[in-house]
């Protein structure tokens, strides 16, 4: 089969899971991904024939995204800030969201080197990674209370050859962990923060498959994380260092007044790409 006729065939098998034009897109995804090759490479060499298990491998995937299953679960991989991160179902999916936060701190923090930099719920390390390699000579931790997820992130940061120190800490009991006593430049997360009673109107594909305990929070306590990230971070932050934290555009209100009451003087709310207050920052006086 060539790369033309897979594309067709991932294409109507997709449709009718998830719309003609979501399918083209995915269709190409799959083929890109598993040949490891570009668009072009698709336009330019679409005659060309697939080899029998490289055929299996992408309709296998196509059939997972069929039954239910996220692209990038299928695929185990997905792209975040110019690189594709590993992923399975102890991490969440990154979100174009939090590469803008990568970029926010980024942005700030341009022209400095040797910075200590710590990443409060991990996950697939897709943070910890891309602050990593992109600001120089960092020092860069990251920190997440499941098992799983540290491999995983422990495998990216090895796959894009990137220095992270990776370890097992509760976001909600900081205090008591390994980096209780260590100082920091930056602190950042994206911990948990979707309310219970926004469950019934997602993705099936999201409440089904990515890690519940990495999205969800009650109702009745939408700063459960933030509070004690907060309380950490402005102990622990160096003068004029800065906390990064993405957040649920509904409950933005509880998260500065958290911070504030951290002790931080003037937190700020910026919006993301959708123009929704997704993210608060905080500098230590």
């Amino acid at each position: 089969m060539t790369i033309k006729d897979m594309r067709q065939k991932l294409t109507e098998r997709l449709t009718p899971a998830v719309g003609d034009s979501e399918a083209k897109a995915m269709a190409d995804t799959i083929i890109m991904d598993i040949k490891g090759c570009t668009q072009l490479d698709l336009a330019v060499n679409s005659h060309r024939d697939l080899l029998p298990e490289t055929e299996k491998r992408m309709l296998d995937a196509a059939q997972k995204v069929i039954d239910g299953m996220p692209l990038q679960y299928a695929l185990g991989v997905a792209s975040f800030h110019g690189r594709m991160i590993g992923v399975d179902a102890s991490t969440l999916i990154p979100r174009p969201e939090t590469s803008q936060l990568v970029d926010i701190i980024e942005k700030d923090w341009q022209g400095h080197s040797d910075l200590r930099i710590l990443d409060i719920g991990t996950g697939s390390g897709c943070i910890a990674i891309s602050l990593a390699l992109d600001l120089p000579f960092s020092q860069v931790t990251g920190i997440d209370i499941s098992d799983r997820a540290l491999t995983r992130a422990q495998a990216n940061a090895k796959q894009l050859k990137a220095r992270v120190e990776f370890l097992k800490a509760d976001a909600l009991h900081i205090e008591q962990s390994a980096v209780k006593d260590k100082r920091w430049n930056i602190v950042v997360s994206n911990p948990p923060y979707v309310l219970m009673s926004q469950k019934a109107s997602m993705d099936t594909r999201v409440t089904e498959h990515e890690p519940p305990t990495a999205l969800f929070v009650p109702d009745s306590d939408p700063v459960k994380f933030y509070k004690p990230i907060a309380d950490y971070a402005y102990r622990t932050l160096e003068p004029q260092g800065m906390l990064y934290l993405e957040c649920n555009p509904l409950c933005i209100k509880q998260v500065v007044d958290t911070v504030k009451q951290a002790g931080f003087s003037d937190p700020r709310s910026l919006l993301d790409y959708k123009g929704k207050l997704r993210f608060v920052i905080a500098k230590k006086d």
